[in-house]
């Protein structure tokens, strides 16, 4: 199992929200990211060497991933943290209006 030093996340080039994981130094790490064509890069070093399991959950902790929330979700997503977008029910009519007919056969 790797040991890394750096972790963070970046958007790549087709839009889509990564966690980075690396063994350089943070400058190294974001000069790379930035050849590969990659944008709002946040990249922090990690206080010890750990896995990829433990440096994701200690991104949850760190305040400028807490500020972002894509980069906070992205951190969620990989530690296994699912938030339910809230679900908009449909608006109930105020009165349902019965017309003649109906109301003559439900009289029947």
């Amino acid at each position: 199992m790797s040991k890394f030093m750096v972790a963070g996340v970046s958007k790549n080039s087709k839009g889509q929200w990564k966690m980075r994981y690396s063994t350089l130094s943070v400058a190294d790490t974001n000069l790379r990211q930035l050849a590969a064509r990659n944008t709002d890069i946040f990249l922090t070093d990690l206080p010890k060497a750990m896995s990829r399991e433990d440096a994701a959950k200690y991104l949850t902790t760190v305040a400028g991933i807490k500020a972002n929330a894509d980069f906070l979700a992205t951190v969620n997503r990989a530690v296994g943290i699912t938030t339910v977008a809230a679900v908009k029910m449909p608006v109930k009519p105020a009165a349902v209006k019965v017309d003649a007919k109906i109301a003559e056969l439900a009289g029947a």
